[in-house]
């Protein structure tokens, strides 16, 4: 792919790179960096994917823009998108707009890390524009941390060809559990989904999970470490419900990619989450007995279950990526 400077060109597009940390990592916050990548090269920008984790191949999915693993093309950019706290250094170079997208209040994962922990800090602080995916975050960013300089909102979107919607019937019966097993203190450092998936075995109901961790429990049915975008596919297809639990989080994924298939999720949280709501899921406060009372409900009221899955199935399919990287590019093209 040629990427070239022109003045005819430039009234059009910019040259934007994008710091990630690691294109190839299984995380639903990869593949939405990913994403903001590929869509950015559609909107008719010249993107450089830069990879820090050194791989100029993306196994996840496609990726339409150059990658690269070095920071050479920023001296050539217009526009620099810092996407987690180990591309904090990135903010010093000498690029005319910059932009941190910010999708968790990264110092939260390990507070013990003060090296990670001084960067997400840095990056809540930066001059430069902020564009978050939770109001949670916002919140703290202005309250705790005092941040007056500009932050955008947006969403996450569904790639509709990577989880395309799908009406094939619910039995059910079959749980489906997304990461049981914390890898970060904001997680279900409590594992609240385990135990009530535990419970839930015991009724007879079918166990299964995927994740980058696998529990050592033995209530699976089935497991799935690190899958794969067709296994993913058919363990929300095959799932009545999804049961996910952490502390915190900002905007998840997996609730999403669940709903194209009318999987409906019950949701344990402190914060987070803004796409979750009483219409479309069941969200309840990080308790065990809040997670197992609303598991239960929705087992046995399945004409409220099933309204949440046409819901949710709605959703996504209206909060698409074409829905919200229109904003997006707004955003990188007007903001100076």
């Amino acid at each position: 792919m040629l990427w070239f400077a022109s003045s005819t060109f430039l009234k059009t597009s910019m040259r934007i790179f994008i710091q990630s940390p690691n294109i190839n990592s299984p995380h639903g916050g990869i593949r939405v960096i990913n994403e903001w990548a590929n869509r950015l090269e559609g909107f008719g920008h010249r993107v450089v994917l830069y990879n820090q984790a050194g791989a100029l191949r993306c196994t996840l999915q496609e990726i339409k823009c150059k990658i690269v693993n070095t920071t050479n093309l920023i001296a050539k950019s217009d526009v620099l998108i810092v996407t987690s706290p180990h591309g904090a250094f990135l903010l010093d170079k000498d690029v005319p707009k910059k932009f941190v997208f910010l999708q968790m209040l990264e110092h939260l994962f390990n507070p013990t890390n003060a090296k990670f922990f001084n960067n997400a800090i840095a990056l809540y602080k930066t001059h430069h524009p902020i564009i978050s995916i939770s109001q949670w975050n916002i919140r703290v960013l202005q309250h705790q941390f005092h941040r007056t300089r500009p932050i955008h909102y947006v969403g996450n979107g569904i790639n509709l060809n990577d989880f395309p919607i799908s009406y094939k019937p619910k039995d059910y019966r079959t749980i489906l559990l997304e990461s049981p097993e914390p890898t970060n203190y904001t997680k279900d450092t409590e594992r609240l989904a385990i135990q009530v998936a535990k419970v839930l075995k015991e009724r007879g109901y079918i166990i299964k999970g995927f994740g980058l961790k696998e529990p050592k429990d033995r209530i699976f049915d089935e497991f799935v470490l690190k899958p794969d975008l067709k296994t993913m596919n058919r363990l929300y297809e095959e799932a009545t419900l999804l049961l996910k639990a952490t502390k915190y989080d900002a905007r998840s994924t997996a609730p999403l990619e669940a709903g194209t298939k009318g999987t409906v999720t019950i949701r344990a949280i402190t914060e987070g989450d803004d796409d979750l709501n009483e219409t479309n899921s069941f969200k309840v406060g990080y308790s065990v007995d809040k997670l197992y009372d609303a598991t239960m409900f929705a087992l046995t009221h399945r004409d409220q279950l099933d309204q949440r899955a046409d819901a949710i199935r709605e959703y996504v399919k209206t909060h698409t990526w074409d829905y919200w990287m229109q904003k997006i590019n707004q955003i990188i093209c007007q903001e100076s």
